[in-house]
């Protein structure tokens, strides 16, 4: 099985999804077989970061009678496709959005299964996942590693000073990414204070929110900071899988 990395912001408003967009992006500029699945049926919608939203394909809503693990490469192939990556969407407003939301039980106990599918068939699937815990449970479950983003206003780290101890509680040990002004400045106050691993930080990014305006997804320029975060994460993530090879 491939490696999973997922991404949740601690609050709205953090840009989690353009890192996990990042990282499939890098992930699968770099020659690996990457998967990114949403996992937040509340957002505006994965494909959306992607700009694809408009391309056919199936999305959540075509997995209704998913049962036991998925094929993942017989579902990538029915995924749509952008930069050498596969995308595992929302339903696009009108198409079954409500249907998840007031059903999402149902839904969140398709995740496993399709999640592991699509790992068996990918070097790295990203979770672009979100802070309910009905989410939370199946994505510790799955995850090698779980970044939380986290900004860097008041309301932010109050936000992140609730989520993180859920995460210890289900048993993860995340990673945290700072993200806001004054990002650099907080590291050490944040590892204190939550007892959390920070493994880097972003300030205010105004160019990005005008790339994916133009249809540009995060990461595909090549460069800039989020481009160079999403690769150490990714380097990361590879050191972390070598040393569990090594363990075994």
């Amino acid at each position: 099985m491939g490696q999973i990395i997922a991404v949740l912001p601690s609050s709205g408003g953090v840009g989690a999804s353009s890192l996990a967009a990042a990282l499939a992006v890098r992930s699968a500029a770099a020659g690996r077989s990457t998967a990114v699945v949403d996992l937040d049926p509340w957002s505006g919608g994965l494909d959306v970061v992607f700009g694809i939203e408009q391309e056919p394909g199936w999305r959540w809503d075509r997995l209704t009678a998913a049962s036991g693990v998925v094929d993942g490469e017989r579902l990538a192939a029915r995924l749509p496709a952008v930069l050498d990556l596969s995308v595992l969407a929302m339903p696009t407003a009108g198409e079954g959005v409500a249907d998840l939301q007031l059903e999402p039980a149902s839904w969140v106990e398709r995740v496993p299964d399709v999640v592991a599918g699509l790992a068996e068939a990918h070097a790295v699937t990203v979770l672009d996942a979100c802070r309910d815990e009905r989410v939370l449970r199946p994505v510790v479950a799955l995850a090698d590693a779980i970044v939380v983003v986290v900004g860097t206003r008041t309301a932010q780290l109050a936000a992140a000073a609730t989520l993180v101890p859920t995460l210890h509680t289900l048993g993860a040990d995340p990673w945290a990414v700072l993200r806001g002004p004054g990002a650099g400045e907080l590291e050490d106050v944040v590892i204190d204070e939550l007892d959390v691993e920070v493994v880097g930080s972003l300030g205010e990014d105004g160019k990005l929110a005008g790339e994916m305006a133009d249809g540009i997804p995060p990461g595909h320029r090549g460069r800039g900071p989020l481009v160079a975060l999403a690769d150490r994460l990714l380097l990361r993530l590879a050191s972390l899988g070598a040393e569990l090879g090594r363990s075994a």
